[in-house]
């Protein structure tokens, strides 16, 4: 099994054949990050922030920002809005524009729960992604190896089986989190 970074990028270097892996490892190891980023939703991608609006409604997102999963404000839970219907003034509730949110609340500390980019491997050596999914990470890797030496039909090949794993980890997740989970219907069921 794979526990570490050094050992990630000698695991493909070995199955790509590619050998001049590790003075490129930073750059291919921090595309694959970025892509899983993009691609994955699992709980432990799930960050809780607090955010102060200015006086326009306006705040930073946080720099690891993927996808926005929850906003309170004074414990509420507030709507996401489009943002042309945020624009408008209409409707109470936020919008995404960019790297900022917009809300309806004005200087106002905002409670987010979001969805984070996967830490860097590079960095911290290991990960939590690394520890469950070492599989997914490796061949994350692999098709940005195989991509970046111009390996097309190992790259389609690669990219195929990393749907299949990165589909395969969210389903797992989304049951993992919702199963046994009740529903009630309210008034008469027939």
């Amino acid at each position: 099994m794979i526990q570490d970074y050094s050992e990630l990028i000698a695991e493909a270097s070995h199955r790509s054949g590619v050998t001049n892996i590790a003075q490129r490892a930073r750059m291919l190891v921090g595309m694959a990050e970025k892509n899983l980023s993009k691609r994955l939703r699992l709980a432990n991608m799930e960050t809780v922030a607090e955010l102060t609006t200015d006086a326009s409604g306006s705040g930073s997102l946080p720099s690891d920002y993927q996808e926005m999963r929850s906003v309170r404000v004074c414990g509420r839970a507030i709507k996401r809005l489009p943002l042309d219907v945020w624009l408008e003034g209409r409707q109470w509730g936020f919008a995404i524009q960019g790297k900022a949110l917009k809300s309806s609340y004005p200087s106002k500390v905002h409670r987010l729960v979001y969805y984070a980019t996967i830490p860097s491997l590079e960095a911290e050596n290991t990960s939590w992604l690394l520890d469950d999914e070492p599989e997914l990470y490796l061949h994350a890797l692999l098709f940005q190896i195989y991509t970046a030496n111009n390996d097309i039909d190992k790259a389609q090949a690669t990219a195929s089986y990393l749907s299949l794993l990165i589909e395969s980890a969210n389903q797992a997740d989304h049951m993992y989190r919702h199963a046994g989970t009740r529903i009630h219907l309210g008034g008469i069921v027939p």
